[in-house]
């Protein structure tokens, strides 16, 4: 894995959350609960004091979602409040609408962005940020092209502590 050399951090932490569950990146997967009811989900602990400890630096933390149901639209705010970040959920057309419409809402550069994702769809955002991140258990084309995107491949599978692993041992904070 690779270490930052430098002192420099993003001023935004953006999770994609695209799919049916963030279970790539927070969660271990698990969702339960009746229809149309409550839902439950299990987090990492150890991703939860990741955020805080990004948000203590005051970096903005934040989960991106595209093309949702509404029980998809409900769980996604669920794990938004439990880990204190902001949920954002915009229509993208594609991957690239993505990266544009990133850099306009947030008027930063991708030099101020560090993005994890573990999908096909999050290829034009890795590329960008300056700090892009992917799970070990990550699609395969994001795998193969991680050294096109400049992506780091984290030593963990999705749900098992990859942004405390960020945090603690790339960011060093």
């Amino acid at each position: 894995m690779e270490y930052k050399e430098d002192n420099t951090l993003p001023k935004v932490f953006i999770c994609n959350a695209h799919g049916t569950i963030v279970s790539d990146i927070v969660t271990y997967g698990a969702i339960q609960g009746p229809a149309g009811g409550s839902i439950s989900l299990s987090f990492s602990h150890r991703d939860i004091l990741a955020v805080k400890k990004l948000k203590e630096k005051g970096i903005d933390v934040y989960m991106l979602a595209s093309n949702i149901h509404s029980i998809e639209h409900e769980t996604l705010n669920v794990i938004a409040k439990t880990l204190d970040v902001k949920f954002i959920y915009h229509d993208f057309k594609n991957a690239e609408d993505k990266k544009i419409w990133v850099n306009v809402y947030f008027g930063l550069s991708g030099d101020d962005i560090a993005y994890i994702g573990s999908d096909s769809s999050d290829l034009d955002m890795l590329y960008d940020a300056a700090d892009s991140f992917i799970p070990r258990d990550a699609e395969k084309v994001l795998i193969d092209n991680a050294d096109k995107t400049c992506s780091t491949i984290v030593d963990r599978d999705g749900g098992k502590g990859v942004l405390e692993e960020i945090v603690d041992n790339i960011y060093k904070l």
